[in-house]
């Protein structure tokens, strides 16, 4: 047990995952530590999610958003309403289709609560339960090649990412942060609604404030959302695909932009082998059009932030 136990809130952002918003609430209502209150974001489902989350679950706190209003919008919603009703040291952001370890909270303290350099926490994810395979042991960033890749991702997992350690990034299906950071970054960056990337551009600008982020391997998450294999999804590649130019833009210094520049041939020459080679080739369509609205719309988010999140 931590001396201190810090309160922390469990912000759950569900989308039209009845099924699994139910299991992803009842991992965090089982978490074994004794100061976190759970919140339920619903960014406007349309498939029962929010009457069974009433009806299920009387007493948690609950916001309906009228709109789906994106992936950063509804957890920065959630995290609104924990500062209104709540104000707790931190925020641990779960997505409807993951799952945390009843002991994942209490691991996480004890990593990071006494390293103040540590401003984010991200824990060994596996795919859908009881799966072995590793869907991220952290973000790797590489801004001189643009190459940013889950470590591990995967793999099957043999122990070789038992190691607690610093990264670049981490995604936000199970991400802990301190509150009052959260609250200098002034949340997640909404203009990577609906979709894509909003963890790391949150990771990166808690870098330039003096921050790191650790990933903590005891603390266990599994998330069914994972890429890992699954085929792509058309308007998923083609917003992430926009927002990606912005991350990009936003984080690279020029020397990187350079080396990205003289890269960018040799990847999208793999890229379109890798898509091909698997079926996947009507892909590319959607990197160009998400490409083409960051270009010609370099300042506004997606307009399909309704239809995904």
């Amino acid at each position: 047990m931590i001396p201190s136990s810090p309160s922390v809130a469990i912000i759950i952002l569900n989308f039209n995952k009845r099924a699994d918003v139910l299991e992803a609430i009842n991992s965090a209502l089982a978490v074994e530590y004794p100061h976190v209150y759970v919140v339920v974001v619903d960014n406007a489902s349309t498939d029962g999610s929010w009457e069974a989350i009433a009806d299920t679950y009387q007493d948690l706190s609950t916001i309906r958003m009228p709109t789906n209003v994106g992936a950063a919008g509804g957890r920065n919603a959630g995290w609104r309403y924990v500062n209104k009703h709540f104000q707790t040291e931190y925020l641990f952001f779960l997505d409807d289709d993951a799952v945390i370890a009843p002991d994942a909270i209490e691991c996480f303290m004890h990593a990071i609560q006494h390293d103040q350099t540590v401003g984010i926490a991200c824990g060994k994810s596996y795919t859908r339960f009881p799966s072995t395979t590793i869907n991220s042991a952290g973000i790797r960033v590489n801004m001189y090649t643009g190459i940013i890749n889950d470590i591990g991702a995967g793999e099957e997992d043999r122990k070789q990412y038992n190691e607690s350690r610093y990264v670049d990034a981490c995604g936000c299906f199970g991400l802990l942060i301190r509150a009052t950071l959260f609250e200098r970054l002034n949340g997640f960056n909404e203009m990577f609604n609906p979709y894509g990337w909003e963890d790391v551009d949150l990771c990166l600008r808690s870098k330039r404030l003096g921050y790191k982020t650790r990933y903590v391997p005891t603390a266990v998450i599994h998330h069914k959302g994972t890429k890992v294999g699954r085929k792509p999804l058309p308007k998923y590649e083609q917003t992430k695909a926009r927002n990606y130019l912005y991350l990009i833009r936003d984080h690279a210094t020029v020397i990187q932009l350079v080396c990205i520049g003289l890269c960018f041939p040799f990847r999208l020459l793999a890229l379109m082998a890798k898509l091909i080679r698997h079926g996947d080739a009507h892909i590319l369509a959607s990197h160009a059009r998400g490409a083409w609205h960051a270009i010609l719309m370099p300042n506004k988010s997606d307009p399909f932030s309704k239809e995904i999140q």
